[in-house]
């Protein structure tokens, strides 16, 4: 009676213990993937610490993966390899050699986050090897190869290749999709575009036309217009213009007749146009532009037609440029800002078109700056017109959006070497000025000489032949009535001292 007394209250023991883990169970798993999903590195990793403590027995490879995962996209590989180190003293059973499929197929993609933690601590080409390694002795070992390859593919060199994209590295990315033809792991038009992308950012000439080529044989009849579009926009802009053609001769024999201009889009035709204004030939990019216009299913937009203006303005037929101006305004087709620095440049050059100019300042003043790059542009049109309040304008509003970077290194220090002409004179003047207004008891105490780094020339057209300094120097000149000078041990800077400064500070407050 006692032993069955005895036996019961130990079953219900055993149930209670059973349900608060099972309970505890659910609720650390949803910590986990709010960790993960969050990016939450530390909370992830405290969670399974605790998990593992209190619940050893309740742990599984999805759990560990969830913090593997997390670990991997902040580059912790060193908290990853205590996760994998965690799971095999609690005996974990896809870290043995004889593990079950699930628990073999869970391990592989610990091994893949594990590679992607070490890809983003700079350590890509050993993960990569070391993956290799681990995923041919997978192979081996496996009975059921093919269930193993649609692991590898989809959990395992899918996020890498994610992750290689982000990074921009070329050689780990063509590494990655070697080893996957390797295993017999289908490679996607996705993967190909990345490797596209990967070798135009790497200046890879010769394999980015290698590969184009290769992809163009072997998968010529799948091949679809973001493909295309990627294929185009990458060998354009390495200059590689046969290859470029070659793929529009494979689209004449392979695709339908009608198949450019029922079957493609915006995209597709802007890279075409792009690359055929690259390329010089005009009078191809005007005719596909004027296409646009008759296809119901897509509409040119800003970058159709910027890219026809910058080829004309190259060719220096400067009503052109207005008048591709004048026709996508009419069309209702609102302009970018480079679209607006461009037309201020052929204005600059055709006279009687100069009555255009307050109305494109009036659409600059409403139009998104974008880039840095786009705020020089426009700034040196600006600055070639005279139109210097529009220039502070401009300069003003890429200031607070925070597109300039950190150019200003306090009030008396500036870093002007990557802008352009227009712009580094702008921010000289803004500066001087915003000196000028401080308090006089300020400028008493905290004046200053004034240190404009401008560079050596080396990024200029003619090597060591600068071209902002000698701009600037004029500027301050001319304008300010200021003497600079460069120091013997710093040729790429101008200085102002600051009893000049102080001079043109009292005859301003004078005059």
């Amino acid at each position: 009676m006692l032993a069955a007394i005895a036996r019961t209250q130990f079953g219900r023991r055993c149930c209670s213990t059973k349900v608060m883990a099972d309970g505890a169970t659910k609720i650390i798993t949803e910590k986990l993937k709010l960790a993960s999903d969050g990016g939450d590195w530390k909370q992830a990793i405290g969670t399974f610490q605790h998990f593992v403590d209190a619940f050893p027995q309740s742990v599984e490879p999805y759990h560990a993966n969830l913090v593997m995962r997390v670990c991997a996209l902040n580059g912790r590989h060193r908290e990853a390899k205590k996760v994998l180190h965690k799971m095999q003293q609690i005996g974990l059973r896809h870290l043995v050699d004889d593990a079950p499929p699930a628990d073999a197929i869970a391990g592989l993609e610990s091994k893949g986050l594990m590679c992607i933690a070490l890809i983003e601590n700079g350590r890509g080409h050993e993960a990569l090897e070391t993956l290799h390694s681990q995923v041919s002795n997978a192979l081996a070992a496996a009975a059921d190869k093919d269930k193993i390859r649609d692991t590898l593919n989809g959990l395992v060199y899918k996020p890498i290749i994610q992750t290689l994209k982000n990074k921009n590295d070329w050689k780990l990315t063509l590494t990655a999709l070697h080893h996957m033809q390797e295993f017999g792991l289908p490679i996607s038009l996705r993967g190909y575009r990345m490797l596209f992308l990967a070798l135009a950012r790497g200046r890879q000439n010769d394999k980015l036309v290698d590969v184009s080529t290769q992809v163009l044989k072997l998968r010529g009849d799948v091949l679809d217009v973001s493909t295309y579009t990627v294929l185009i926009k990458t060998l354009s802009a390495r200059g590689e213009y046969d290859a470029v053609q070659r793929v529009l001769d494979h689209i004449s024999a392979t695709k339908p007749a009608q198949w450019l201009q029922t079957s493609t889009d915006t995209e597709f035709y802007n890279a075409l146009i792009r690359a055929k204004m690259l390329e010089g030939d005009m009078n191809y990019c005007v005719a596909r532009l004027a296409e646009m216009h008759t296809l119901d299913h897509l509409q040119p937009d800003a970058f159709a037609y910027t890219t026809c203006m910058l080829g004309h303005l190259n060719e220096e037929k400067y009503f052109a440029v207005v008048k591709l101006y004048t026709d996508m305004t009419s069309r209702g087709i609102k302009p970018s800002v480079l679209t607006l620095a461009l037309v201020l440049r052929a204005v600059k050059r055709v006279p009687k078109k100069r009555k255009l100019v307050p109305e494109i300042l009036d659409t600059l003043d409403n139009t998104p700056l974008e880039t840095a790059e786009f705020v020089h542009s426009v700034i040196d049109s600006l600055e070639e017109l005279g139109e210097v309040l529009a220039c502070r304008t401009v300069f003003s509003r890429a200031m607070d959006e925070g597109l300039l970077g950190d150019w200003q290194k306090g009030l008396y220090a500036m870093n002007l070497h990557s802008f352009s002409k227009g712009s580094a004179k702008t921010a000289v003047e803004c500066v001087l000025h915003a000196i000028a207004d401080q308090p006089a008891s300020v400028l008493k105490n905290e004046l200053q000489d004034v240190k404009i780094i401008t560079g050596k020339g080396r990024g200029s057209r003619e090597y060591l032949k600068p071209v902002l300094k000698p701009e600037i120097k004029a500027m301050l000149l001319k304008h300010f009535r200021l003497i600079s000078f460069s120091p013997p041990q710093n040729d790429g800077c101008l200085v102002i001292k600051k009893d000049h400064i102080q001079e043109w500070i009292a005859k301003r407050t004078t005059d």
